[in-house]
């Protein structure tokens, strides 16, 4: 038999009762899927990181906030903005806070060399770089060697990483600003970055635009590695070993460090910070 003569089997027969065919998503940004989360449970918790947490509406209002700070200091749409720190409750304020913006969202692994981040930074052509204080040695040499230089912005550590880099914008800075109003992301704009492991060469970055990111935000898939059954918070919680998020009332998603369509193993809890998906238009 051909390879021509091979046909697939008829699964219509076995087809689920009630699976629909197919799904329909709205044609939004991804910044549509906060917004409605922060309308439709507004005190719900969205992000637990030690002694700092955030409701999804003050998520909502701090990621509005730093988006505005981004295009007071020049960020447009369809630019990029890097995201180069660890896991932490400020990486998903600045992940939101840049899809708002319109802008694309580039997570760069931390523990790069200075010669390698800043040939990823001139690849994705970063306007902004959040950085921590961790990493931020590197991320301010980095950025020496550019010409011009990037805006450099600095969030909080906690406790020996807590400290403060002359001259880099602070992110409370930035969440100073009044919330940006009266913009929609345009869906045909690129939303995520993805660097590529480099295995076949260098690190290349992977386009994936804002209007797809909705099915990978708003089905988590059944079955998936680490997604289990019985949760009702809708939460993230970040720990010292594993983080744990909460995403729908029916799935616990153990989040472990692997790669996704959408994120770098450095951002895994940022695809999915929404509970069942409600959009604001």
């Amino acid at each position: 038999m051909t390879a021509t003569e091979i046909q697939s089997p008829d699964m219509s027969s076995s087809w689920p009762l009630g699976l629909p065919r197919s799904l329909e998503y709205p044609e939004c940004g991804a910044d549509a899927i906060l917004a409605g989360a922060a309308r439709s449970y507004p005190e719900r918790l969205a992000l637990v990181d030690g002694d700092t947490s955030l409701t999804y509406s003050q998520l909502h209002d701090q990621a509005l906030r730093v988006a505005q700070g981004l295009r007071e200091r020049g960020v447009q749409p369809g630019d990029a903005v890097g995201l180069h720190m660890p896991n932490s409750i400020w990486f998903i304020v600045a992940y939101y806070g840049a899809l708002c913006a319109g802008a694309a969202v580039a997570p760069i692994n931390p523990a790069q060399p200075v010669t390698e981040l800043k040939r990823q930074l001139d690849d994705v052509d970063a306007k902004v770089v959040f950085t921590h204080p961790s990493c931020a040695a590197t991320a301010i040499e980095a950025n020496t060697l550019s010409a011009p230089p990037r805006i450099l912005v600095l969030v909080p550590g906690v406790g020996a990483q807590s400290g403060h880099c002359e001259g880099l914008t602070s992110i409370t800075d930035l969440a100073s600003s009044k919330p940006l109003a009266d913009y929609q992301v345009d869906p045909n704009l690129v939303a995520h970055l993805q660097l590529t492991g480099g295995t076949t060469g260098k690190s290349k970055a992977v386009r994936y635009f804002t209007g797809i990111s909705w099915p990978t935000c708003s089905n988590p898939p059944v079955g998936a590695p680490g997604i289990e059954p019985n949760s009702s918070t809708g939460h993230f919680s970040f720990g010292r070993s594993r983080a744990q998020s909460r995403v729908t009332p029916s799935f616990r998603v153990k989040a472990r460090r692997f790669r996704s369509r959408l994120c770098s193993t450095a951002s895994v809890w940022s695809v999915t910070t929404s509970p069942p998906c409600s959009v604001a238009r």
